[in-house]
């Protein structure tokens, strides 16, 4: 399903729904690391916020069966390349990302290049964002943002 990710400053990136079909708003920031999603996934800091992952592929290790049921999701949206359907590790203690995501209710795009949309957030710090599911247009989502 398309998904289209807007940002305040009226660029936009289509991609594809990553997790839950819903659209969500908020402040936007980046993450540079490669291997601590999980992370990402439970960080309170993180709460209500949209996380741009720079990595080119996420979801490589699944999420740990165990900390889902121990932690809480605090992320409001998450956006990145590329998703790994098929992760390392004990099957039988992991959950593919995309599946976690939907489960959780957490809103996601894929498919985009995140190095882009990293450079724009490190360039206009506090800013707006929305993921928007569907057709929409660039002035539509942009006055929901406003």
């Amino acid at each position: 399903m398309k998904a289209v990710l807007v940002l305040a400053t009226g660029e936009s990136f289509t991609g594809t729904v990553l997790g839950s079909a819903t659209n969500v708003q908020g402040n936007i920031v980046f993450n540079t690391s490669m291997n601590a999603y999980e992370d990402v996934l439970f960080d309170s800091e993180l709460k209500d916020e949209i996380v741009c992952m720079t990595y080119p592929e996420i979801g490589n290790t699944g999420v740990d069966l165990q900390r889902i049921a121990q932690e809480s999701v605090h992320l409001k949206g998450l956006i990145i390349k590329s998703a790994c359907r098929n992760p390392s590790g004990d099957r039988s203690k992991i959950q593919v990302l995309e599946d976690f995501l939907q489960e959780k209710g957490v809103s996601g795009i894929m498919g985009i290049d995140t190095r882009q949309v990293t450079k724009i957030i490190r360039d206009n710090p506090g800013l707006k964002a929305g993921i928007f599911v569907g057709d929409v247009s660039v002035a539509d989502a942009l006055a929901q943002l406003a």
